[in-house]
Order: C-alpha cells, then sequence, then structure tokens
C-alpha cells in the first residue's frame, strides 16, 4: 500500500495539498462584530436599536459575514446613500476586487429606497446598499439606497463575502 500525505500541521499552518505557502492555511478567526446603519455624507445620531448583531469568519484572506440591524428610533438620520458600516476587516484595496452583499430580509424601508442587494466598498469597513432603479424585480441594482427616505425605524438582514 501506498500513503499520501493530505495534510501537514507546521509552525506557519496548516499545509492543505501540498507544502508551498499557497496550500497552507494560516489565518482562521470567528467572532462578533457590531454593524450600523448610516449614509456616506453624515451618520445618524440618537440612534436606539431594537437588534443589532453581526457574526463572521475569516480564512485566510476572505472575511464571510452576516447580520442582523433593526433600529426603533433616531433623533438625526443619516444623509447621502444608506451603507452598512462596521465590518470587522478593511476591503482589500485591489483592482477588480469585486465583492457583493446580499438583502435577505427587510422591513420598514421606502418603496422607492428599499435596498435589494449591495458592495463592499474597497478600501473601507462598509458597504454601499443599492436598490433597483424601478419596480421591475428585473431591473439593475444601479441606484443608490437613498438616506432621505429613511425614518428611523428601518430593519435589514444581509450576508456578504469579501477579500481582505
Amino acid at each position: 500500500t501506498t500513503s499520501t500525505e493530505v495534510m501537514r500541521l507546521t509552525s506557519g499552518g496548516i499545509a492543505i495539498g501540498g507544502t508551498g505557502s499557497a496550500n497552507t492555511l494560516d489565518d482562521y478567526e470567528e467572532g462578533t462584530w457590531t454593524p450600523t446603519l448610516s449614509g456616506t455624507t453624515g451618520s445618524p445620531s440618537g440612534v436606539n436599536f431594537y437588534s443589532r448583531t453581526g457574526h463572521y469568519t475569516k480564512i485566510g484572506r476572505h472575511v464571510y459575514f452576516t447580520g442582523y440591524i433593526e433600529m426603533q428610533n433616531w433623533s438625526s438620520g443619516p444623509s447621502g446613500t444608506a451603507t452598512l458600516t462596521g465590518l470587522p476587516f478593511t476591503v482589500a484595496n485591489v483592482t477588480n476586487n469585486y465583492s457583493g452583499i446580499s438583502i435577505g430580509y427587510a422591513v420598514n424601508w421606502s418603496t422607492t429606497d428599499c435596498p435589494s442587494g449591495g458592495y463592499a466598498q474597497l478600501n473601507q469597513t462598509r458597504c454601499i446598499f443599492k436598490t433597483r432603479a424601478s419596480a421591475d424585480a428585473r431591473d439593475n441594482l444601479t441606484t443608490n439606497t437613498a438616506c432621505s427616505n429613511m425614518s428611523g425605524n428601518e430593519g435589514i438582514i444581509f450576508s456578504g463575502h469579501y477579500i481582505s
């Protein structure tokens, strides 16, 4: 019988399927983070939340995240484009580093500005929310979600992945 090595534990990590550095898992982390709804040109103030939770797993440079935010009210709303802020690691500033986020649930958003998706912004710890350009579900996600239509009681469940 012939034995084939499939994994090796080294001082630099776990080598899987080979001995080169490209095959070495040297960074794994799980944790929680605190997501926030904000704006590109101004943050809300006096915000009260019903719930605000986030979880992540980092494997090498890949960060997988999930979360839920439900606001109760605020004394002053955000401005600009609606954003999800507080990602656990900075998004890599690398050409063609495209990373989308998925929206699984949204409540109390205006019909014209309910986020349907978004993307992780390069060299930032935030995602930009996008909404459909029309009421047609087949329409492109090219329109920024405007903070001006937010009332302070919105909720959202999301997940995503990006390279840090």
